[in-house]
């Protein structure tokens, strides 16, 4: 099987269609089937990094929520304890 190198005409999709190419021949449908399955694994990494972002910053936040949920129970507890002791 002969092996078609394939080439991004422009990623940014600014100057061109974004259409991946298949450099040394090959069908139309050859064709069609490299730039479908680059622009899917494209996708699905774009989707993987967008997701790990959204948890770490859930993750984040519920990190801020409970410090500061500790910080306000500790400063009740302070404030609770000098009544107590006046």
């Amino acid at each position: 099987m002969e092996c078609n190198n394939i080439h991004v005409v422009d990623p940014s999709g600014c100057g061109s269609s974004g259409i991946f190419d298949v450099v040394n021949g090959g069908s139309s449908a050859e064709s069609a089937l490299f730039a479908f399955a680059a622009q899917f694994a494209l996708v699905n990494r774009l989707e993987a990094v967008g997701l790990k972002a959204t948890i770490d910053t859930q993750r984040n936040t519920e990190i801020k929520h409970v410090r500061d949920l500790k910080r306000s129970v500790e400063d009740e507890a302070r404030e609770q304890a000098y009544y107590a002791i006046t």
